[in-house]
């Protein structure tokens, strides 16, 4: 089973990715886990039990959310560009279908990192400039999940 903690912009969830189950019950029980404060996890809400299921993931990924958003006007030139996605992805497929383009048409290099399964960060090689229109493309055909979807 693996364990990542993605961030979005409207709260934190924990997402488990596991191998294939069977259809019986699961519990999942959260011990030594502490907020930025100090405050451990109230023990009467530690746990949780789920149903399994033995099917596979059929489910394409999609985008949850972008920073910046979708058609920002201001941008800080200095910050990555990051993309929160609905699970963990093949993070090769996403970075060899990603475009990021400015408006002479010209293509931005730069890097990726991956700050969970489910969130990418793109970083250019250089700032972006001010007055610049940038438009993304990624090729949605060719960005699978984990689970090759």
């Amino acid at each position: 089973m693996v364990l990542y903690y993605p961030f979005v912009l409207t709260g934190t969830e924990v997402i488990l990715i596991t191998e294939g189950q069977q259809d019986k019950d699961y519990e999942i029980e959260i011990t030594s886990l502490h907020d930025a404060a100090g405050n451990g996890v109230d023990p009467n809400y530690n746990s949780y039990v789920f149903v399994g299921t033995a099917l596979p993931d059929t489910f394409r990924p999609g985008i949850v959310s972008t920073v910046p958003e979708d058609s920002a006007n201001t941008v800080l030139a200095d910050k990555p560009l990051v993309f929160h996605f609905d699970e963990a992805m093949q993070s090769a497929s996403l970075q060899s279908s990603f475009n990021l383009i400015d408006s002479s048409g010209s293509s931005v290099t730069g890097q990726f990192s991956w700050l969970n399964p489910a969130v990418a960060s793109f970083s250019p090689d250089n700032h972006l400039l001010n007055s610049v229109f940038y438009t993304i493309t990624i090729e949605l055909d060719s960005v699978f999940d984990s689970a090759g979807n």
